[in-house]
C-alpha cells in the first residue's frame, strides 16, 4: 500500500485500510473525470495486490464556496455503484463540511460532551475535586480538542460553544451554582482558556514541520525568509486566502503571548528549493501561512476502504 500513492497523479492520502483521494477544478464535469481515472488506478494497483474496494463505504463531498452552487444529484458512478455527493462526510473521527465551517462537527463534539458533563454533574456528590478535574480532562476536554488543529479558525459562534463546555465542567467540578462568572474558577482549577491551547498547538505543529519533525509530506510547507513571498502566482493567490490568515492569526498570537522573537516564515511553492541566502538577516517579526498550493474554487473528496480480497472469499 506504501507504493499506491506513485500510482496516482492526484493527491491520495492513506490511514490503515482508509483511502482518500483529492483532485481539484473549477468544473465539475472535469472535476468527476479526474476523480474516475483515479479511482481506475487505484483499483488496478489494488487488483494487483488481491486487495477490494469497498465502494459501498465510499463517500463523496465537493469543498466549494457558499456561492458555488451544485446540480441537485450530482454524483460519481464507480464499478456501476453510484456515490452522491454529501454535504459532510467523516473522516478519521473529524465531520467535514462542504464549505469547511466546521460547524457540524464542532456541533457533533458539543451535543456528545454535554452527555459527559451530565456524567460528570452526577459523580461530583460523591468524587472530590482533584479526580473531577482528571475526569474532566481526560474524557471531556480530550474530545473537545480532537483535531482542534483544523478548526481553531472556526467562526467565533462556534468556538463559542466549545468555551461553555469548559465553562459548564468548571462549575460543576467546584460545586458552584449554575450563575457562577466561571474565568475565577477556570483560574483556580488551573485550566487554561481553549483558545490559548489551540493557539499553542497550532504554533507546535508549525515549529514542528519547520524542525523536521512531521511527516515527510509536510516538508517543504514552509521556509524561512526576510520577506513574505509575493513574486509568484502562488503567493500573490494565497494572499487573499483566509488559511494565510489562519495561519498568520495563530502563529502570532501565540509568539506574542510569549513576548518572544521568532521568524518569518512563508509557504513554499511545490518543487521550490528550501535553501537560503545566508547574507538575509532574521527579523524579529512572524509571518505564518499554511501551504496552500492547492487551494481551489471547486474540489472534491473520495474516501474509500480496502479489504484484503483472500479474507473477503473465505
Amino acid at each position: 500500500m506504501r507504493l499506491l500513492p506513485q500510482h496516482c497523479d492526484s493527491d491520495l492520502f492513506q490511514f490503515a485500510d482508509d483511502l482518500t483521494n483529492s483532485a481539484s477544478d473549477k468544473d465539475l464535469n472535469a472535476l468527476a473525470s479526474k476523480l474516475q481515472n483515479s479511482y481506475s488506478k487505484i483499483k488496478a494497483f489494488c487488483e494487483e495486490k488481491k486487495l477490494v474496494i469497498n465502494t459501498t463505504k465510499t463517500q463523496l463531498i465537493i469543498f466549494k464556496s457558499s456561492r458555488k452552487k451544485i446540480p441537485d444529484g450530482f454524483s460519481l458512478s464507480l464499478d456501476g455503484a453510484t456515490i452522491p455527493s454529501s454535504p459532510t462526510v467523516k473522516l478519521l473521527g473529524v465531520l467535514l463540511d462542504q464549505h469547511f465551517t466546521m460547524g457540524p462537527h464542532i456541533d457533533t463534539v458539543v451535543k456528545r460532551c454535554h452527555g459527559l458533563l451530565g456524567m460528570l454533574r452526577r459523580a461530583a456528590t460523591y468524587l472530590p475535586r482533584d479526580l473531577l478535574k482528571l475526569i474532566y480532562v481526560s474524557l471531556i476536554r480530550s474530545q473537545i480538542e480532537y483535531a482542534s488543529a483544523t478548526y481553531a479558525n472556526a467562526a467565533t459562534s462556534h468556538l463559542n460553544k466549545l468555551d461553555t463546555l469548559q465553562k459548564i465542567a468548571s462549575r460543576i467540578i467546584t460545586g458552584s451554582p449554575a450563575q457562577t462568572h466561571s474565568a475565577p474558577l477556570q483560574l483556580q482549577l488551573g485550566l487554561q482558556s481553549l483558545h490559548l491551547r489551540r493557539i499553542r498547538h497550532v504554533s507546535s505543529l508549525v515549529e514542528n514541520i519547520i524542525n523536521g519533525k512531521a511527516h515527510p509530506f509536510f516538508e517543504d510547507f514552509f521556509a524561512i525568509s526576510s520577506t513574505t513571498p509575493n513574486g509568484t502566482e502562488t503567493g500573490k493567490n494565497l494572499h487573499s486566502k483566509r488559511f494565510n490568515i489562519y495561519g498568520t492569526k495563530f502563529h502570532n498570537d501565540y509568539i506574542n503571548s510569549l513576548g518572544a522573537l521568532t521568524r518569518l516564515i512563508h509557504p513554499l511553492s511545490k518543487g521550490q528549493s528550501t535553501e537560503q541566502d545566508e547574507s538575509q538577516s532574521l527579523p524579529p517579526v512572524t509571518n505564518l501561512a499554511l501551504h496552500s498550493a492547492n487551494l481551489f474554487k471547486c474540489a472534491a473528496c473520495t474516501a474509500m476502504d480496502v479489504k484484503d480480497s483472500s479474507q473477503m472469499n473465505r
